[in-house]
């Protein structure tokens, strides 16, 4: 199927977060990410990886040796404030990789004039020259079709958070226009779920530009009471809850394992199906 060119009237900047590990951030903005780059329309997709963990960089093929044989990441461009590295991915998917060398970078960023905007500013930036594929060859005649600002060249940013309310977590939703709290369906995710929504209340109380796109119920398996306990509950607290509910799947899984998305290794299955869903129903509400 051919693509149709898209010109770049569109601008998504959306964080994924939840201040507990294990509520499906990076899983959610891997698939849903992919979901929307498959489309028809030529949807072009950046997915940023800032959590030193670096599993989504690491889901998309990326490895440690990279970054020591001087592949730059984004901790490089945040400590030298030059533009963002952005990569292609098998599937046409565009991603800037993590550093476990983020786990220092708060003591950096607080030291800087706008210390939760580091991330907003290199967003306005040109992508770094040095952008390569993860095959090493320059991505040349792409990078002449992509806008002089980072941000202006992608329809839809996503931005992969650290399971934590840090420096950098709070520049992902000062740089982010949208923001997706993922939470499972037992306590500790829900407080973590509550968490990111009172900070991203201090971030739209400072900057109104942020806005909760919605909560994503994940791992959910409707069998359970617990399931029947809280969904009703989140439901009724939070009225932009995506209809959409990723459902507890070994596809997901195994699909990590394999270091790829849903689609490619398990096309059709649940998971797919679940993704496909809630990339439909963000784009009939947002794009």
């Amino acid at each position: 199927m051919v693509k149709k060119v898209r010109t770049h009237e569109l601008r998504h900047i959306v964080a994924v977060s939840n201040n507990k590990g294990g509520a499906g951030k990076t899983s959610t903005v891997l698939n849903l990410a992919s979901a929307i780059t498959r489309r028809k329309e030529g949807y072009r997709v950046l997915v940023i990886d800032c959590d030193p963990q670096h599993n989504l960089s690491q889901l998309l093929k990326w490895q440690d040796q990279f970054e020591l044989d001087g592949n730059p990441t984004i901790f490089n461009a945040l400590c030298n404030q030059q533009g963002l590295p952005v990569y292609r991915a098998q599937g046409g998917l565009y991603f800037t990789p993590a550093s476990m060398k983020l786990n220092g970078i708060d003591v950096f960023l607080s030291q800087l004039p706008n210390p939760n905007k580091a991330i907003q500013e290199l967003l306005d930036r040109p992508i770094d020259d040095r952008t390569t594929t993860m095959l090493g060859d320059t991505i040349g005649e792409e990078k002449s079709v992509l806008s002089p600002t980072l941000a202006d060249s992608f329809d839809f940013i996503f931005l992969d958070t650290q399971p934590a309310m840090s420096r950098m977590t709070y520049n992902a939703l000062y740089a982010a226009d949208g923001l997706i709290i993922t939470t499972e369906l037992e306590e500790t995710s829900i407080s973590g779920m509550v968490n990111v929504a009172v900070a991203a209340g201090r971030v739209i109380a400072d900057t109104n530009r942020l806005t909760i796109q919605g909560i994503l119920i994940t791992k959910s398996d409707a069998r359970l009471r617990i399931a029947k306990h809280y969904e009703p509950q989140i439901r009724k607290s939070f009225c932009e809850t995506f209809n959409t509910v990723i459902r507890q799947s070994k596809d997901i899984s195994e699909s990590r394992a394999l270091h790829e998305d849903v689609f490619t290794s398990y096309a059709g299955g649940r998971a797919a199906q679940d993704f496909e869903a809630l990339a439909d129903e963000y784009l009939n509400k947002f794009a």
